[in-house]
């Protein structure tokens, strides 16, 4: 399957860590780029709350993406707490790979399926490396990608 190997995965504690970190970035990174975008639009209040959510939508999915093809795998979260992503193999991150990893399958599939599921799947993509043998998440799996620890940082 071109898995790491099982001392290599990332433990769930530390990839919940990237992810509160990352969190925090991108609400950062959101409020930085919807500020803005309000000030064009302030008399308009529908319109303020579109380019917050588009600030918003467009930080999630983009700055994840980008990380993770730029970096060798590695959010700002990720590399904080010593982990990264692979492909199978142990194989850096491509755009391509990234893009599937956070757009289609984090995205799309289980921010669409999370939506209609009343946020259900969101959590137990975030939960489901507690009981995975290789430590994966719904969207490692969609995308064939794994959390490792970063021993090169």
């Amino acid at each position: 399957s071109g898995a790491p190997p099982a001392d290599s995965l990332a433990p769930w504690g530390s990839r919940v860590g990237a992810y509160l970190i990352d969190a925090v970035v991108e609400a950062i990174l959101a409020l930085v780029l919807a500020l803005p975008l309000v000030a064009i639009v302030s008399p308009d209040n529908t319109a303020s709350s579109v380019a917050i959510l588009v600030a918003t939508a467009v930080v999630i999915l983009g700055y994840p993406t980008v990380m993770l093809a730029t970096t060798n795998g590695k959010t700002i979260g990720k590399r904080l707490v010593g982990l990264r992503v692979v492909r199978a193999g142990g194989a850096p991150m491509t755009w391509g790979r990234a893009a599937m990893r956070e757009l289609v399958m984090r995205g799309l599939v289980i921010g669409l399926i999370g939506t209609l599921t009343f946020g259900i799947v969101g959590i137990l993509d975030l939960l489901w490396p507690l009981w995975d043998k290789q430590n994966q998440t719904l969207h490692d799996h969609g995308a064939e990608t794994w959390v490792v620890r970063d021993r090169v940082s």
